[in-house]
C-alpha cells in the first residue's frame, strides 16, 4: 500500500486535460432524462424536487408555497408541538382541504348536469309550441 503511495503517476498532457474537462462539461445521456431539480424551502428546510413532463417547476413552487402555508398555520396555531405532530396536523389538515374541494366539485358537477337537463328542457318545450308567426301562418292556411 505504501507503495501505490508514493508512485508517481504519470503526468497529463494539456490536451489531455482538456479533453477531460469538456468530456465533464457534456451532458451524458443519463443526465438528459433526469428531471430538472428546483430547489424550495417547506418550514426552514431545503428540498429539492425534480420537474417532468407532467408537473412544471412553477407547478412545483406553488405547491411547496402551499405546503409551507399549511406548515406555518399549523405552526403558528400549536406553538407547544413537536414538528412531528405539526407535520401530522398539516397533513391532516391538507386532507381535510382536498376533501373539501372534492365536495365542491362534486356538488358543481350535479348542478351543473342540473343546469344542463333544464336548459335541454326548456329548448325542447321552445320546439315544441310553435311561434307566433308559425300560429299566423296555420291561420292563414286554413
Amino acid at each position: 500500500m505504501s507503495q501505490d503511495l508514493t508512485e508517481q503517476k504519470p503526468k497529463q498532457t494539456l490536451e489531455e486535460k482538456i479533453a477531460k474537462r469538456e468530456s465533464l462539461k457534456k451532458p451524458k445521456k443519463e443526465d438528459a432524462e433526469l428531471p430538472k431539480r428546483v430547489s424550495v424551502e417547506i418550514n426552514g428546510n431545503l428540498y429539492l424536487l425534480g420537474c417532468t413532463e407532467n408537473i412544471s417547476e412553477g407547478r412545483i413552487r406553488k405547491i411547496a408555497a402551499l405546503a409551507n402555508e399549511i406548515l406555518t398555520d399549523t405552526k403558528e396555531s400549536n406553538p407547544g408541538l413537536t414538528n412531528s405532530k405539526i407535520n401530522a396536523l398539516s397533513l391532516i389538515d391538507a386532507c381535510d382541504r382536498i376533501l373539501t374541494l372534492k365536495d365542491e366539485n362534486s356538488n358543481m358537477r350535479t348542478e351543473l348536469m342540473y343546469l344542463q337537463q333544464k336548459v335541454s328542457i326548456e329548448e325542447e318545450k321552445e320546439k315544441l309550441e310553435p311561434t307566433p308567426m308559425e300560429l299566423l301562418a296555420n291561420e292563414k292556411e286554413d
